[in-house]
């Protein structure tokens, strides 16, 4: 029993080791959009810029496109940099299985590791938007067949034109919209 116990305590040991000091670089850093800090440009015409009504998730929901703007440009660098604020903002909405694997992605620059990881964040990511109220907009659910070993992956936009984040500029167009999620 004792083990047990040891075991759970130097679980957690590690993971508020980590966390705390990736709070307090968060809170340190200007407080912008993530791509600003990443030297990401946003891919995506946010025109529609939606907009939902838990204003946390809305935050976690803009750092996300910049996240799937960063794998679209194919810029693993920028990628890791702007995870580390989306599992901030994750962990804050309470969505901690998101924010883990956020953290994951933070902690590689292996582009094709990375996007494996974007591949399990964004099904998850996925039902978290299906659930949230959105406010204002329009937001898509796409999908590629060919992603994920031919097992297929979503992610979520904000847009009609297809931007697949898993094959960068080889494979830009390859997809399609499963979903549309519009304002009730």
């Amino acid at each position: 029993m004792v083990n047990r116990w040891t075991s759970i305590a130097f679980t957690m040991k590690k993971i508020i080791l980590f966390i705390a000091p990736l709070l307090i670089y968060v809170g340190c850093t200007n407080n912008n959009s993530a791509s600003n800090n990443a030297g990401v440009v946003a891919v995506e015409d946010r025109g529609n810029n939606p907009n939902f009504k838990d204003t946390l998730f809305d935050k976690s929901f803009q750092t996300y496109l910049d996240l799937k703007d960063a794998f679209i440009l194919d810029n693993n660098e920028g990628a890791a940099e702007i995870a580390i604020f989306l599992a901030t903002q994750l962990f804050k909405c309470n969505l901690a299985k998101e924010a883990e694997l956020a953290i994951k992605i933070s902690q590689t620059t292996d582009l094709t590791a990375q996007r494996g990881l974007f591949t399990l964040l964004s099904s998850s990511f996925v039902r978290a938007v299906q659930k949230e109220n959105l406010q204002k907009g329009k937001v898509y659910i796409e999908f590629c067949s060919m992603a994920n070993d031919g097992k297929g992956a979503y992610w979520v936009s904000t847009e009609k034109q297809i931007r697949n984040p898993y094959f960068g500029d080889d494979m830009l167009k390859c997809g399609e919209i499963k979903e549309e999620i519009i304002t009730k």
